[in-house]
């Protein structure tokens, strides 16, 4: 691994993940996956993409059963490692590499050509429960950086100003890299105005996550009991079921948001 380039010149001495083999590699892995906590601004899917090719890296394919489905964060993480199943160890440290230098190029070049030290040998360590919400957590608006501002986004953090200037007949039944549509995270995060808005554009009511949930599943067990009746009055089916065969009533939050279903 060179150790003598100027800052300055990294620009035109980039360092391709792909050229790197045996020891240099495994170097360059060490001191990008060490550096990694310190990452800011990183967007859920490239977080989870240096997630699964760590553990990859480290213990092998996943060997875990999937977490339960209201472990969004756990299941996030898990289905990141697993995609990654039978990937070897050295293509799992390039792709590492890689998505670090979609990050932040000029530091990670600068890690690899040995013009910045590792930060104190950490495996990565990200806030997901922060980043990842869905029953765990807020996204913050300082989050959202350029480039990661989405009608998603703006469903987590309540913003109907910037929804309104996004959404359209194309994207408002669009599914994120978490499976859920905006009227999915709107029904999360229990914030009435932007599914009154969604309904009135027309969206699907009934759309379902990867778990099969739709959005009135999600109403029902976060306890958004005014979601809920919401829902219900613009015509949510309440015998859907999930992929665990439950229905919106059988997850419900508590007693009282179950009571909402007693005359479906």
């Amino acid at each position: 691994m060179a150790s003598n380039y100027p800052v300055d010149e990294l620009n035109s001495l980039a360092i391709s993940p792909s050229k790197l083999e045996g020891s240099e590699l495994d170097s360059g892995f060490k001191l990008v996956s060490d550096t990694a906590s310190s990452f800011t601004g990183v967007s859920d899917n490239l977080r989870l993409s240096l997630y699964g090719c760590y553990k990859q890296v480290t213990i092998g394919s996943c060997n875990t059963k999937r977490p339960g489905i209201f472990d969004q964060i756990g299941r996030a993480k898990w289905d990141a490692w697993n995609k990654l199943a039978g990937v070897s160890p050295v293509t799992a440290k390039r792709m590492y590499i890689e998505t670090a230098l979609k990050i932040d190029p000029d530091r990670v070049n600068r890690v690899l050509a040995g013009g910045e030290g590792a930060q104190g040998g950490e495996k990565p360590s990200f806030n997901f429960t922060e980043k990842i919400s869905s029953l765990a957590g807020k996204l913050k608006e300082e989050d959202l950086k350029d480039g990661y501002t989405t009608i998603h986004d703006f469903c987590k953090i309540g913003d109907l100003y910037r929804l309104k200037m996004q959404l359209t007949d194309v994207n408002k039944n669009s599914i994120d890299e978490l499976g859920m549509s905006p009227l999915h995270w709107a029904c999360d995060r229990g914030n009435i105005q932007i599914v009154e808005y969604l309904l009135d554009m027309q969206v699907d009511i009934n759309i379902t996550t990867l778990e099969q949930q739709t959005p009135l599943h999600i109403a029902s067990g976060c306890g958004h009991i005014d979601l809920v009746v919401l829902l219900l009055s613009r015509g949510a089916n309440p015998k859907l079921k999930d992929e665990d065969q439950q229905t919106p009533k059988q997850i419900a939050y508590d007693k009282e948001t179950e009571l909402c279903f007693n005359d479906t």
